[in-house]
């Protein structure tokens, strides 16, 4: 019963929101090339992303969190007007 609720509540982003809201999106590198949501207004990029690194100690690859340089900002500002301008 806990996955349909969790699963019905993330389906919601794809309504078309009521008059007078605005949809805003809070997103990751990882949501990037996942999927489109129509009727985005803003989306707020945190300015960070996974990247693969080798944890020594554990013998295992691992993501770990970093922060993207300005012009990776950049690229996927410019990305998201390009598709935003079609």
């Amino acid at each position: 019963m806990m996955m349909f609720s969790f699963y019905f509540l993330q389906r919601l982003i794809f309504d078309r929101p009521p008059e007078g809201i605005r949809k805003i999106v809070l997103a990751t590198n990882m949501a990037e090339t996942s999927i489109t949501i129509n009727d985005v207004v803003y989306v707020i990029d945190c300015g960070k992303a996974k990247e693969t690194s080798y944890d020594a100690l554990n013998n295992t690859p691992c993501l770990l969190p970093s922060w993207i340089s300005k012009a990776a900002a950049r690229q996927v500002r410019d990305r998201h007007n390009d598709y935003c301008s079609k």
